[in-house]
């Protein structure tokens, strides 16, 4: 499957950024003030759904969507409660630097961001 959806925390990842982002996400959940009390549970039964898209792919984002929407019409509510979709985008040094310029930032506020 091209879209990425990973259906298990558990599961091989070759790319780095998604390594990097499935740490950050695991670091949050892990963190006992995390106030997601259905986020937390969906986590510990390894339910989520991941959808990694690259901010440059806008057709990976609407594919990963179509194909999460799919399950949800295909999948009894009972089934599906504990599979929330989350999204990583992937943001490229470049992409973040126009970004912040264009909101007016100074380069120095970028480079700490990179």
């Amino acid at each position: 499957m091209d879209l990425k959806i990973l259906k298990t925390q558990n599961i091989k990842i070759s790319q780095k950024w998604f390594k990097k982002a499935l740490k950050g996400f695991e670091s949050n959940m892990q963190n006992q003030d995390f106030p997601c009390i259905f986020a937390l549970k969906a986590y510990k039964l390894q339910g989520i759904l991941f959808l990694f898209v690259p901010i440059c792919q806008p057709n990976k984002l609407i594919k990963g969507m179509i194909e999460y929407t799919e399950f949800t019409k295909i999948t009894p509510i009972h089934k599906r409660i504990y599979n929330p979709l989350v999204i990583f985008f992937r943001i490229n040094s470049l992409t973040l630097l126009k970004s912040k310029l264009l909101r007016g930032n100074n380069f120095n506020s970028c480079t700490t961001m990179i």
